[in-house]
């Protein structure tokens, strides 16, 4: 699967997600700094599914109306690295992960997924 983590999500899940045979790519590498707009172009133009803790993401694909792949915006207790990939993992196995556009809300334990179709 490929994704792209914004800057908040950190390398270290990016590199786990390589690890794990995701194409994954850390915003903070090449991009750090770029503004929200671009980073959601940047993900569409890839084919990348964004993931996120930025809230704004929504207000972008709902009310701003930007074309992208799908969201997946993480909404953690536990922000430890261990725990975003655990959550991740569970997340991409939804079937809603392979039917774009989607948005998916996840928790530690939980995610809401809208289909943007």
């Amino acid at each position: 699967m490929k994704l792209l983590l914004n800057e908040n999500i950190g390398r270290s899940v990016a590199q786990a997600m390589r690890r794990r045979d995701h194409d994954a790519v850390w915003i903070g590498d090449d991009f750090a700094g770029i503004r929200d707009p671009d980073v959601l172009a940047k993900a569409k133009r890839e084919g990348r599914i964004l993931v996120t803790k930025d809230k704004d993401f929504g207000e972008l694909a709902f009310r701003g109306h930007h074309a992208h792949e799908g969201i997946i915006l993480l909404r953690l207790a536990d922000e430890r690295p261990a725990n975003t990939i655990r959550v991740l993992e569970a997340v991409m196995e939804h079937p809603s992960v392979q039917k774009p556009p989607f948005f998916i809300v996840a928790s530690d334990s939980e995610f809401r997924v809208r289909s943007d179709e």
